[in-house]
Parts: C-alpha cells; sequence; structure tokens
C-alpha cells in the first residue's frame, strides 16, 4: 500500500481523524484547559466519528470492488 495515495487520496477521513484525536486528547486530559474547551472538544468528538462513518470507505482507496461481491458468475 502506498502511503502517500492513502492520506492524500482520503484527505477527508485524515483530517477529521487528526481533528478528533486532537479534541480526544483534550477531552481526556483536561486539566489546563477551560471548560468550554473541554466541552467543544466533546462536541467535536461526536460529529468526528459520526462523519468518519460518512466518508470512510472500508479500507477501499483505490474504488475497487471486494473479491466477495464480484458480479463474474464464479462461486
Amino acid at each position: 500500500m502506498n502511503w502517500r495515495n492513502a492520506v492524500t487520496r482520503n484527505w477527508k477521513t485524515t483530517t477529521i481523524g487528526s481533528v478528533t484525536a486532537v479534541s480526544g486528547y483534550i477531552a481526556m486530559f483536561p486539566v489546563g484547559f477551560t471548560a468550554e474547551a473541554v466541552n467543544l472538544a466533546r462536541y467535536i468528538q461526536v460529529g468526528g466519528f459520526a462523519s468518519l462513518g460518512l466518508v470512510s470507505r472500508d479500507f477501499d482507496t483505490e474504488k475497487r470492488v471486494p473479491k466477495d461481491t464480484r458480479d463474474d458468475g464464479i462461486t
């Protein structure tokens, strides 16, 4: 797997994952952050997980059809 293609072709997933990771750190270790920042981080996490479900492609970066769902008559 080419890592450059995985990051650039799935830039939405990479961006959402990175933002969710930072907000997760703030939510898990709230010492030093304001209450508003912690609450915002929690909302970002919920939205981030929902967004990942919408934009993810189940490990398929090349838009290929999985072998078990091909309709080529071979069983």
